[in-house]
């Protein structure tokens, strides 16, 4: 977008127009895929990842077709500048706890055994661990995070694995800036 506002050098209304357009498409991009792409990547994802977590079933959240869906629409929310106002919290603990849920079902079949509930449950907890470490780059606020998501009871047991898996995700998005060459 700078290149087309460089370019446009003296035209202070074009200018103007090509800023406010480039931001105004990207967040439409990310609407559109919200809206007809999967309704369940609208919104932050924390309170239907609670809703679950109590037992309630809901169809569509935790498909790859919601997490595509909701990486597009954080990538061009984020590309807009758009995250005063919707925040990445939300969308990283609600990506997380999709890769969560992908990789249970991909260690079901694996095994070849059937799923566990309380499996399912310990994942989900400990994708909502993930995404807020990824988001904050702090593992120890992603376990009190999912501590707190969970609410009523948490295992001491799903301590020790949240904050691995939290560990490992912070230092990985850690150091993805370093093999991409920017410090």
């Amino acid at each position: 977008n700078l290149w087309v506002y460089d370019a446009l050098e003296g035209y202070r209304a074009l200018q103007y127009f090509s800023w406010v357009l480039y931001h105004t498409g990207l967040m439409m991009v990310s609407a559109g895929v919200a809206k007809y792409i999967s309704p369940q990547a609208a919104g932050s994802g924390i309170p239907e990842l609670k809703v679950t977590l109590r037992g309630v079933v809901l169809s569509e959240f935790f498909t790859l077709r919601t997490g595509l869906a909701k990486l597009v629409g954080v990538i061009c929310t984020l590309g807009a500048g758009s995250t005063i106002f919707l925040g990445k919290v939300g969308p990283f603990v609600h990506m997380a706890t999709i890769l969560a849920t992908q990789l249970g079902r991909v260690m079901v079949r694996v095994a070849g055994t059937k799923e566990n509930p309380a499996r399912k449950y310990e994942m989900l907890v400990a994708g909502a661990a993930v995404g807020v470490a990824c988001c904050f780059v702090a593992p120890v606020g992603g376990v009190l995070f999912s501590v707190e998501a969970t609410g009523t009871h948490f295992a001491l047991r799903d301590y020790w694995r949240g904050f691995f898996s939290a560990t490992c995700a912070a230092l990985t998005f850690r150091l993805l800036p370093l093999l991409h060459g920017e410090s």
